[in-house]
């Protein structure tokens, strides 16, 4: 919520979220990120916001196996939102170029 209202503050309509290190998020964290965060962020900051999602290895190819590539993005007029699995994939999607976990 304190990244919230910093892009609030700032209009940050940039995210990078790197949760190498979290592993993947329970049932209970994925829903609240979808119930409460995505919500709000579409409240608050209108529509073109584009999140990089960077995962680990493991959790990056657990999620191909389970949805294929396209499942690991979506696509609204709020959230713009893609998953990686190597931080500079995703700095280089935010950046406007397009890159694939290899």
């Amino acid at each position: 919520m304190l990244a919230l209202e910093y892009a609030r503050r700032h209009r940050v309509k940039q995210w990078l979220l790197d949760v190498r290190q979290i592993g993947e998020l329970s049932e209970e964290e994925e829903t609240w990120v979808q119930l409460q965060l995505f919500p709000q962020i579409m409240m608050y900051l209108g529509a073109d916001n584009y999140i990089a999602v960077v995962l680990s290895e493991r959790c990056y190819a657990q999620r191909v196996n389970e949805s294929g590539l396209l499942g690991l993005k979506s696509y609204n007029s709020f959230i713009i939102m893609n998953t990686f699995c190597h931080l500079e994939d995703a700095v280089a999607w935010l950046d406007g170029r397009q890159a694939n976990c290899a």
